[in-house]
């Protein structure tokens, strides 16, 4: 039978996070290395990229969804995957450097998305900062008060700009603030005042996209637009005074402000267009697309160790570092396809199993989450029970 193609599903966000996934992975592969420190140095700004997509389509998912359902449905976004890639993260581990009294500590971490580090991997450590803005939206949920998103949002905005104008201030060197420096991987970050800015933009994009962004709304998307870049050049300051090779600040830094900028210019674009892209791209090109976005999550997770054994098994044969890097990104992304569209699905089936058996879940509520499950499957691009827009972040 003939299924309806769903016109508010935006495939073009897929493919924006999977390139966003792409630079991190080139970012984490090429910077430490003098040859090719400068490729893809702005790399990481694919994580700013994430969280606003994360702003956008969890406060879509989220309008509909009872607080059951959308701590299910995170739970079997996040976890499943984050299981598979910590095994296959440890067995790169002990590949690279041998086995450690350290790494039991490190994988458990890793299983359970821990608040804090040390993880397996640096990139998990923008994952408690995800699980932080999806206790936000449940909150919002429990309390039954979704209708506030904006003024959340704005609050969001606020707080978080301020911080960030504080620590720019600080960056520059006009004020003496050490108390705003956050490290990447402990407690500070999961106040959100960092990162909220882009959350926040996200939560906008959405209201934009519903025709529901108040006055003040737009002021503030305003503002989170003019300051995510602050945020973005401190970032940029740090990763210069790190770098292997001697660069200038006031050169680059308009590099990962602009793809930043691009980026969300396309994320609109793909909301606006998301009927034009269903309508004229082949069916079999959106399942493409589709299925990028789910292996990106993986990719993510898998990118920094999986492909460093990679690149340096090459770099041992006699490749370049820069072609080894590219060769092992390929190899990272191969990987992630398996998981998100093997690994993924069985493991959930397996857990939705045992929910069922043990009768923790009733049988009508459980129907409703294997379908929309099914769905994030990446399977059919034109699935006629995918709710608008069942694609998550990052995580």
């Amino acid at each position: 039978m003939e299924q309806k193609t769903n016109q508010n599903y935006m495939y073009g966000v897929d493919m924006i996070r999977f390139i966003a996934a792409v630079l991190v992975g080139l970012f984490h592969l090429t910077w430490l290395i003098k040859s090719t420190s400068l490729v893809a140095w702005y790399g990481w700004v694919g994580v700013q990229v994430f969280f606003v997509i994360s702003g956008l389509v969890i406060a879509q998912s989220a309008q509909h969804a009872t607080p059951r359902k959308f701590a299910w449905s995170r739970f079997m976004r996040l976890y499943p995957a984050a299981w598979i890639c910590a095994v296959i993260n440890l067995s790169a581990l002990i590949y690279l450097y041998g086995a450690s009294a350290s790494l039991p500590k490190m994988f458990i971490r890793s299983l359970a998305l821990f608040p804090v580090g040390p993880f397996l991997a640096s990139a998990y450590w923008t994952l408690p900062i995800e699980l932080t803005f999806y206790g936000l939206i449940l909150v919002l949920l429990l309390f039954k008060s979704f209708q506030y998103i904006e003024r959340v949002a704005v609050v969001l905005c606020v707080m978080s700009a301020t911080y960030i104008i504080a620590f720019s201030l600080h960056v520059a060197g006009i004020v003496h603030l050490p108390i705003l420096e956050f490290n990447y991987a402990d407690w500070k970050s999961l106040s959100l005042l960092r990162h909220g800015v882009y959350f926040a933009c996200g939560i906008f994009l959405w209201l934009w996209s519903e025709g529901r962004l108040s006055r003040l709304g737009r002021v503030a998307c305003l503002v989170g637009f003019m300051t995510g870049p602050l945020e973005i050049t401190c970032r940029s300051a740090e990763m210069v005074a790190l770098l292997p090779v001697r660069t200038s600040l006031s050169v680059v830094w308009p590099i990962p402000v602009l793809i930043w900028y691009v980026a969300c210019g396309l994320i609109g674009a793909a909301i606006c267009r998301r009927r034009e892209i269903i309508r004229y791209i082949p069916a079999r090109i959106l399942n493409v697309v589709r299925m990028a976005g789910l292996a990106t999550y993986p990719l993510y997770l898998l990118h920094e160790l999986v492909g460093k054994a990679i690149r340096d098994l090459l770099v041992g044969y006699g490749v370049s570092y820069l072609l080894s890097a590219l060769s092992a990104l390929s190899v990272a992304a191969f990987v992630a396809f398996g998981v998100a569209r093997f690994g993924e699905p069985l493991l959930r089936s397996i857990i939705i199993g045992l929910f069922t058996a043990m009768g923790l879940r009733r049988g009508d509520r459980l129907g409703a989450i294997t379908k929309t499950t099914s769905c994030q499957k990446g399977g059919s691009a034109t699935a006629s029970n995918s709710r608008p827009n069942e694609v998550d972040a990052m995580g």
